[in-house]
C-alpha cells in the first residue's frame, strides 16, 4: 500500500516544470512553423486586394 500517494515531494515539482518546459517549447514551434506558412498567405491575398482597390480606382478616375 502507497500512503505518500497525495504528497507531492521534489520530484512531482520537477516533472512539473519538465511538462511546462515541453509545453513551451511545443507552443513555441507550433507558432513558429504556423507564422512561416500563413505569412505568404496573408501576404499574396493582401497585395491581389491592392492590386484591385488599385485597378478599380485608376478605372474610376480614367472616366471621370
Amino acid at each position: 500500500m502507497d500512503f505518500d500517494k497525495g504528497r507531492r515531494g521534489p520530484r512531482q515539482g520537477q516533472v512539473t516544470i519538465e511538462y511546462a518546459v515541453m509545453f513551451t517549447i511545443i507552443v513555441g514551434v507550433v507558432i513558429v512553423a504556423g507564422w512561416r506558412i500563413i505569412r505568404p498567405s496573408v501576404n499574396r491575398l493582401m497585395m491581389g486586394t491592392s492590386t484591385a482597390i488599385n485597378q478599380s480606382a485608376q478605372e474610376i478616375q480614367d472616366r471621370y
